[in-house]
């Protein structure tokens, strides 16, 4: 059953046991924002988790927020928000794989608009190690997002010009001449 209307979730668990949400379906209409309130001391970790091929149409708030399988664990998930909001000190987790070399699969975003505010997308191996060059589409970006995503080192994203999001590994060295 969709989730619909203008409110916003903020879940918060005031618990000491660890606690998880999952969003499974992928025609949620909500224009709210999704997100989890930092716990308290000695209270228990709460995660808002998107199942593969699940969407938010408002804006989700980057920490402890994270991409699932539900069919198999080890396998990537693809995801809509209207908005993402990379909120200060947080990050979004994106699993990739990489076999002989080359990046067999990743964990997907599709995102109408990046918020920038101190947040960054991190991306974790999950197989061999990654190298300068190596390259991928994440997913989406919409055409009216001002801004990028900050990505982790040694990490950064483009636009390929066909409404792509493109993450590059670079060397870490730079050069600028003007």
């Amino acid at each position: 059953m969709p989730i619909t209307g203008g409110g916003s979730i903020a879940l918060d668990n005031a618990n000491v046991n660890k606690f998880g949400v999952i969003v499974t379906c992928g025609s949620n209409t909500a224009t709210g924002s999704a997100s989890v309130v930092a716990p308290a001391a000695g209270k228990g970790e709460t995660t808002l988790y998107f199942a593969d091929g699940a969407n938010w149409a408002g804006t989700v708030v980057a920490g402890n927020v994270a991409l699932t399988n539900l069919v198999e664990a080890a396998a990537p998930s693809t995801n809509s928000f209207g908005k993402l909001a990379l909120a200060a000190g947080t990050e979004l987790k994106l699993r990739v794989w990489k076999t002989n070399g080359a990046i067999v699969a990743h964990d997907g975003l599709n995102v109408g608009e990046y918020v920038n505010n101190g947040g960054r997308i991190t991306l974790v191996q999950m197989d061999e190690s990654f190298g300068a060059g190596d390259k991928f589409v994440i997913g989406t970006i919409g055409e009216n997002s001002p801004v990028l995503p900050v990505m982790s080192k040694p990490w950064r994203v483009v636009r390929d010009g066909e409404g792509n999001l493109v993450a590059k590994a670079s060397s870490g060295l730079s050069i600028v001449v003007r």
